[in-house]
């Protein structure tokens, strides 16, 4: 049984029948928003998604869920948490032809932040191999 006690419950009443049974109601009321909130969630998530037009959408909180999230913090969530699906799709993007530019401006900002260590560990293999 679910110890959260769902919106709406006032607490019991002079009759033990009548509080077990609206529980129940309540408890089922709760339980085909919950279905329809996992069938509608997605949707209202991926229409958000498609309306971006600019790349700065990307950084714009866009959707609520008692927190503001923008799309970025989305998919750095979902690959944070391992979701395989989406670890797929940035895998397959992220190897595709299109990310060239992406891979160089990455190469660029994260060699210039590690210059010394990137080298390092490289002249340290080099030498570990001759």
């Amino acid at each position: 049984m679910n110890a959260r006690q769902p919106v709406g419950y006032f607490g019991p009443t002079s009759s033990p029948c009548a509080d077990a049974e609206r529980w129940e109601d309540e408890q089922e009321a709760a339980q085909a928003m919950r279905e329809v909130a996992e069938r509608q969630a997605p949707l209202i998530v991926l229409q958000r998604l498609q309306a971006m037009k600019q790349p700065a959408d990307w950084s714009k909180d866009c959707i609520c869920t008692g927190k503001l999230w923008a799309p970025f913090e989305i998919l750095d969530a979902a690959m944070e948490s391992g979701d395989d699906a989406t670890l797929s799709e940035v895998a397959e993007l992220l190897t595709s032809p299109h990310a060239a530019k992406l891979h160089q401006v990455l190469a660029t900002w994260f060699g210039q932040k590690h210059a010394l260590d990137i080298y390092h560990e490289e002249v340290v293999q080099a030498h570990a191999h001759v």
